[in-house]
């Protein structure tokens, strides 16, 4: 069965009134102001809006851990003293520890300004990026029940003490990305397994393996005890090295 031949493809940028295809030279950045009217952005005003990177954090507030729904959480990165100051770190580290309180910063970064929200762990601290009020839904509103018997929370009480353990994320694994991992594997499996065209001899090119295959030749003709005692040496076929793919998650 012949093997389905793929191509690359491109993304064609293209005018909804025209029709014609448009140079990514030509596209500027716009603000919809209304249904199909926009106000175009000079990009270099865009440019001037952006929040330089700043290799420092600038803690200023401090709130206790209960308070901070963790909702706000977005990425998470880890924080490291500059040379010098460790022991202020390790000093700021135990005290916030000790009062069980998160920190609230600013950092720029990817032009832009982040919030952070940092939590004190056993032995550094763990920056969290933080999304802003505007970015997070409200929570929909929900008619529940709040009246249950002795029985019933019992009963619920028992259930969760029965499924209670220590947190282990070693024990989750990405099911999704393991069936992914195993289709490439198979579809390199079986690219390796078909037989690939003759490839064509290179000119002027000394090929090692023919060369080291005539030189046992040689000695092998001159020594006929060499010939009944050595197995025959087995030529390798040349392959080309293909280039590597980049390959987007």
């Amino acid at each position: 069965m012949a093997r389905q031949q793929y191509s690359t493809v491109r993304q064609v940028l293209q005018s909804d009134v025209t029709g014609q295809e448009i140079r990514p030279d030509e596209v500027v950045k716009g603000y919809e102001i209304a249904p199909n009217e926009f106000a175009a952005i000079d990009p270099q005003e865009i440019k001037a809006a952006e929040i330089e990177t700043s290799h420092s954090i600038d803690l200023f507030h401090f709130v206790k851990a209960t308070n901070v729904d963790p909702i706000y959480f977005e990425r998470s990165y880890y924080v490291a003293p500059d040379c010098g100051a460790e022991k202020v770190y390790a000093l700021l580290l135990e005290a916030m520890r000790k009062e069980e309180c998160l920190g609230i910063a600013r950092i720029g970064m990817h032009r832009r300004e982040h919030m952070l929200i940092l939590r004190p762990s056993e032995d550094y601290l763990v920056a969290y990026t933080m999304f802003y009020a505007n970015e997070v839904r409200p929570a929909p509103h929900l008619e529940l029940t709040t009246e249950f018997s002795n029985k019933e929370l019992s009963m619920a009480t028992a259930l969760i003490k029965g499924y209670e353990g220590e947190f282990d994320p070693t024990q989750f694994e990405d099911l999704y990305q393991e069936r992914i991992r195993k289709i490439i594997d198979a579809e390199v499996s079986n690219r390796i397994e078909t037989h690939p065209a003759p490839a064509s001899p290179l000119t002027g090119v000394p090929d090692l393996m023919e060369q080291i295959r005539l030189s046992l030749a040689q000695i092998e003709s001159k020594n006929p005890d060499a010939t009944r005692s050595k197995k025959p040496v087995r030529k390798m076929p040349t392959v080309a090295k293909k280039k590597p793919q980049r390959v987007r998650a």
